[in-house]
This record gives C-alpha cells, structure tokens and sequence, in this order.
C-alpha cells in the first residue's frame, strides 16, 4: 500500500503523464523482482562476506530500470537494514552493535544504485552458480525479462505464492511497522507517550490484513523469508500501543499454524523470551492472542518440551496464570488460558507438581502487610474460580476446567490440594 500510495504522490507533486506514472509503476515492480532475485541468490549462495556483494547487485539491477527500480531499490534497502537494527537495538540495546554493518551494507546498497559495479564488492572463491544452475556472477547488467516472466507479471507476478496478494504491498506495511519501533522514532517525551497507546486507523486496517492474510500458508511463508518474527518481536519489545501489541502475536500464532514455522519461531530463544513476558500483559485480547499461540506450539511434538522448559524457568508465569484464572471475567480468555494448562499438565507431570506444591506454604518472613500487596496464589482455588466463571457462560469449556481438576487427581499431592480446598470453602460457609 505504501509503496503505491508514494508511486502515486511522486506522480502528483512531479506532474508526471499517466504515462510516465505507468512506466514508473511497471519500473517499480521489476526493481523490486531484481531486490528478491539478488536476496535469494545470497541465501543460495549462504557465503560468508557476500552478503554486500549481492546488496550492491540487486541494487545495480534494480537502478538499471529507471528511477521507478531506482526508488522500490532505496524503500526495500532501507526496510532491511531498519528491520536489523530494530533487532540489533532488542538483543544488544543501545551498545552499537551491528551499527557498522548496517552502514556497509548501504554504503554497497548506495555503490550499485549509482550505477558502479556491484563487482567490487564480490568477495574471491564465490561461485558463479548456484545449486540450481543459476548465474549468481555476472557481468553488471538488468536481466533481460524472459518471455515466461513478462507473462508472469503480466498475469499477477507481484503475486505472493499461488495467491492474490500482493508483494509490494506486504513490503510496504512491513516497512511501516520498521519505522513505528526504529529506535529513533521510540525516543519520545511523555507528553507523547500517550499518542503511543493510539493505533492509526489506516495502519490498524493494514495490519489487520496481514493478520487476516497470514492464515495462509504461502503469506506466512513470505513473513518467515522477510523475518517479520524479528519486526514483530521489536514491536512487542518497545511498543505500548494495546491493539499493536495484540494484532502482531495473532499474526504470530497464526504463522505458527505451520510446522516448519512453529519450530523457527520456538528455536529463537529471544523471540520466545518476549511472547511469555506477554503473559504478563494486562490487555485482556494481547492475553488470549498469547494463549492462542502458546497453545499452538505446546500442540507441535517437535516444539512442546522447548516451551514446557522455558515456562519452568519463569516462575513468575505461574502467578500470572493463576492471577486470569482467579480475576478474569472475560470467558474467552478463561477458556484458551485453561486449555494451556490443561495442556502443560498433560504434557508434564513434574511442571504439575511444581504448580500445586506452589503457594501450599507461605514464607515465614513475609510480612502480613506485603501478603496482602502480594497474594500467594493455589492453583485449585485458581482452578475452581475460573471454571465457576465458564459455568455460567461457556458449558462447554467447563470441560477443560473438569479435566484439569481430573488430571490433579492422578497425584497425591493433587488431591490433597482438592481436599483441603473443599474443607476451607465448608469451614468458611459454616462459619
């Protein structure tokens, strides 16, 4: 959207022919193949020190279709260079890292766009073919459009996939997402903090989109090729924004849906970091889209014990759970939250001992006033809350609820818990 949207005020303040408007649209839209072509080709070629040769060639090529490749190939370049400092910025903070890459790389990307040759930049040993017999060395020069290729373009080759969406627009929101977390533009005041609780409305729809569009498999694909989990990971990082927040781990767990996905996301240690602190939101729909994803990647054999090993090592997780649980009026939440510990029970039986042997014993030094500001919590009065919450509104995730409490009963100290969860609640109405 972005992209046309600037194609189109470049036309209007240039005062450009419907003609020339259409020759730079049609200029933009091979720039941006010549940007995906050299970036797949330095994935295939994965050799070391030739990531800027790649950068300065698709440049080239890109600039060699006229000012409408010249302009997709400075929008492209510089949302992949944002998007790594944005992630630079989460891993490292504010230490510079990646700072000097990052100012190579355009410096090779601003080489090939002013037409020098991307050669330069080629480091020795790299072979002039890919595994699949493609040129990947070349003398500076736009490939020629095949027959096969115009009609592609011609027939929807800014296509995602087999599907209708489109490319160029998808790089466009992506960008602007880069833009909204750079750490340039997190640096505010707080007489502007509370703008950022705010979502524009156009860039609401926009996301909204993706959400929506990342429910298939080839969009989700693309968002795993454009490492949108990293943008998406610096939103949650910096953002304060409720509704942002909410829209990127639905389109998180949507991605998820995918096997081969689920696993690149589960095997990034600080992507994973982020999604639990999420459980610490106090945004009731941010809460269901992480229990919506948790669920998700604790259902995939490959990936369950990796989040059952990270859950254990953030006690702090528990108290959260046991928090919705007990205070929590929204059904839906209640439901997916218990379906995730039903789930972790299932899975894990020492987890589930942990959790019921937690809070059975208050710390002696505690003060009275602090156990008040703090309550220790007890997962089967947690439990028994929240199934009576579901009772009156959702049946049927009262089963979910039932099942936990069945899967208490498999341990000694599961039923000792009901026990004298029982006898406190008679002792109290007795009384």
């Amino acid at each position: 959207m972005k992209l046309f949207v600037g194609i189109l005020l470049c036309s209007l303040v240039l005062g450009v022919s419907s003609q020339r408007w259409l020759s730079f649209l049609k200029e933009a839209g091979q720039g941006a193949k010549d940007m995906w072509r050299a970036y797949s080709d330095m994935r295939e070629a994965n050799y070391i020190g030739a990531d800027k040769y790649f950068h300065a060639r698709g440049n080239f090529d890109a600039a060699q279709r006229g000012p409408g490749g010249a302009w997709a190939a400075k929008v492209i370049s510089n949302a992949r260079e944002n998007s790594q400092r944005v992630t630079d910025f989460f891993r490292h903070g504010s230490s510079g890292h990646g700072a000097e890459d990052s100012k190579a790389d355009q410096e090779a990307n601003e080489w090939g766009r002013s037409g020098k040759d991307p050669n330069r930049f080629r480091p020795a040993g790299l072979p002039s073919k890919a595994r699949g017999g493609e040129v990947m060395d070349r003398n500076p020069s736009p490939p020629l459009p095949s027959r096969d290729e115009e009609e592609e373009e011609g027939a929807g080759g800014d296509c995602i996939g087999s599907t209708v969406y489109s490319k160029h627009w998808l790089f466009g929101v992506l960008s602007g997402l880069i833009q909204m977390v750079s750490p340039e533009n997190t640096k505010s005041s707080s007489d502007e903090e509370e703008q950022q609780m705010e979502l524009d409305e156009e860039m609401e729809n926009e996301i909204c989109r993706v959400w929506d569009m990342s429910m298939d498999e080839d969009v989700a694909l693309f968002l795993q090729e454009f490492n949108a989990p990293d943008i998406f990971m610096g939103v949650l990082a910096k953002s304060r924004c409720p509704r942002l927040r909410e829209i990127c781990v639905g389109i998180l767990g949507n991605m998820a849906c995918f096997q081969e996905i689920c696993v690149s996301i589960s095997s990034d240690k600080n992507l994973g970091q982020v999604l639990l602190h999420c459980l610490y939101d106090s945004d009731p729909p941010t809460l269901l889209e992480t229990s919506r994803l948790l669920l998700t990647c604790l259902s995939q054999t490959e990936v369950a014990s990796v989040w059952v090993e990270r859950i254990r090592e953030y006690p702090a997780i528990y108290d959260s759970i046991c928090f919705i649980m007990s205070s929590s009026t929204n059904v839906d939440l209640l439901v997916k939250i218990g379906e995730v510990v039903d789930k972790l029970f299932d899975l894990d039986e020492k987890l589930m001992l942990e959790w019921i042997r937690n809070g059975a014993v208050q710390p002696l030094d505690q003060p009275q006033e602090d156990a008040e500001e703090q309550p220790v919590f007890k997962i089967v009065p947690c439990v028994l809350e929240a199934a009576k919450q579901v009772r009156s509104e959702n049946p049927e995730g009262l089963d979910v609820y039932m099942h936990i409490l069945q899967l208490l009963t498999t341990v000694d100290d599961g039923i000792q818990a009901i026990v004298s969860c029982y006898w406190k609640r008679h002792l109290e109405f007795t009384f």
